[in-house]
């Protein structure tokens, strides 16, 4: 807000009417899973206008000329029946983009949840590069953390050489129900321990994650502070301590500052931090190796102590006594002069290690995966299950405050969509798909566009009517590069609640 009142110009680029999209100059509504057809549109309009910086592409970037002859396949005309976004509103997005300076683009966790998440993200990150956004102070490409600063605290550099043990297996979170069901999982999971999450939840595709908890043979632990719907599958539940009651080094998400968050209190009744109970297992188990069983402070001195120019002059005592602390991070333009971390050093439009992958070597546009359920009159709604509302996992959902105060979650359904229907604002539907079905009241408004639907993933089964939550109607797969998950392809019908 305080930039819009400086004159910056703010435009959200969101199938969802967020509230950042509210307050926004600009709204551009496009079809969930389009991001790269915008992107790449934008980019036609930019080179075709001779808009980009020549210079720097030529010293720091590889296969330019290629990308100018991909993205002659997407003009704005084409790049508009994809995204549902006018093709005058591409070409002024382009241009203004282009010519205004600073100009910085932010993305989150959204736009990548497709089965072609990764081409959207790889699209968008061409755009910055293509017209040297990094010459000014704020301009660039910004995602959620300053992750690279994060490294300042990593204190193995200060640990003497050793053999590192066998990497055990490792499975991915988004299929996790997949992962406890799988007969053909070898050898098979026996024992689960869940701390700092709550997949029934969370996870995709629910009923096949709760399926998995119910398993007989399946030992499940859960550390946590409240009573969670994946907590009710526990065998064991192990009280967790909250920030009243531990001591933690915590680096804030979008800004630079450190906190030394010390206990208040002590730990109420037989609650545990985290690294306590890693401690005593590693103490139960046998295992002797230093770094298992260090104590907090130990840890965080440790951590203060890495050498890391950015962290230099801050100590324990100096967080003791002043709380929080500003890592040195300069101007932080890091890539004002080039020095990609790439195998060449360079921009790579396009990618020699995506062509040796057998992957399309230049930012392209795929449409998401076909589901036996998408696009059909069976489930002919896209369904986003985004993190809108202020809680997650354990914080607040059982809190009843201004994130939760009627404390039941809604779809949001467009008023096109809610009349073929007959569906009104207010009335309990069922949203279902052949992963499941979730009966909540429906929202009707223009927070999302015709043939959209958005409920929020993270609130409790507990709160909705027939206690099933978003996550019970979303797919468990994967995206093309097997990297994130493609929960945001989900499709879904509605009806009135019999």
């Amino acid at each position: 807000m305080r930039a819009r009142k400086a004159g910056a110009k703010i435009v959200a680029i969101d199938p969802i009417k967020t509230p950042t999209a509210t307050h926004a100059d600009q709204h551009i509504q496009l079809r969930p899973g389009t991001d790269a057809a915008l992107a790449l549109a934008m980019m036609h309009v930019i080179i075709r206008d001779d808009l980009h910086n020549k210079n720097f592409i030529a010293k720091h970037s590889l296969g330019f000329d290629q990308l100018a002859e991909r993205v002659k396949e997407y003009p704005p005309e084409k790049a508009a029946e994809i995204t549902g976004i006018d093709a005058h509103v591409i070409e002024k997005l382009a241009h203004d983009y282009a010519s205004t300076r600073p100009a910085v683009i932010r993305f989150l966790v959204g736009m990548e949840r497709y089965s072609n998440g990764h081409n959207s993200v790889r699209a968008v990150s061409c755009l910055p590069p293509l017209i040297d956004a990094w010459r000014e102070r704020g301009g660039g490409l910004s995602t959620f953390m300053l992750f690279g600063f994060f490294n300042a605290f990593d204190y193995s550099v200060m640990l003497p050489p050793a053999d590192a043990p066998p990497r055990g297996r490792s499975e991915h979170l988004a299929q996790l129900g997949k992962s406890l069901t799988d007969p053909a999982m070898e050898p098979p999971i026996k024992w689960m321990m869940v701390y700092n999450a709550n997949p029934v939840v969370t996870a995709a595709n629910q009923n096949r994650t709760i399926e998995g908890l119910m398993r007989d043979d399946l030992f499940t632990v859960v550390h946590e502070q409240f009573m969670t719907d994946t907590a009710r599958y526990a065998d064991i539940i192990i009280p967790a301590t909250t920030q009243f009651e531990h001591l933690e080094l915590m680096p804030s998400w979008g800004t630079r500052y450190v906190t030394l968050n010390e206990p208040a209190i002590e730990p109420q009744g037989e609650s545990l931090a985290n690294t306590e109970v890693f401690r005593r297992l590693s103490t139960r188990m046998g295992f002797t190796d230093e770094c298992l069983h260090r104590s907090d402070e130990e840890r965080v001195r440790m951590m203060l102590d890495s050498g890391h120019s950015s962290i230099k002059g801050i100590t324990y005592e100096s967080l003791q006594r002043d709380g929080w602390a500003a890592l040195d991070i300069g101007e932080h333009s890091p890539l004002r002069d080039g020095k990609f971390t790439t195998p060449s050093g360079k921009c790579e439009f396009y990618s020699q290690a995506y062509a040796d992958a057998g992957q399309d070597p230049l930012p392209t546009y795929e449409a998401i995966d076909e589901h036996d359920y998408a696009s059909t009159t069976v489930a002919p709604l896209h369904l986003i299950t985004a993190k809108t509302s202020h809680f997650l996992n354990s914080e607040y959902v059982n809190l009843r405050h201004r994130g939760t105060m009627k404390h039941e979650p809604e779809v949001e359904i467009n008023p096109f969509d809610a009349d073929e229907r007959d569906i009104r604002d207010g009335d309990l539907v069922t949203m279902f798909n052949r992963y499941g079905e979730v009966q909540v009241r429906a929202s009707v408004s223009d927070v999302t566009t015709q043939g959209v639907v958005s409920m929020p993933f993270n609130w409790w089964p507990e709160t909705t009517a027939n206690g099933q939550s978003a996550n019970a109607l979303t797919p468990d797969g994967l995206s093309r590069r097997d990297i994130g998950s493609n929960a945001f392809d989900a499709h879904v019908e509605i009806q009135k609640a019999r």
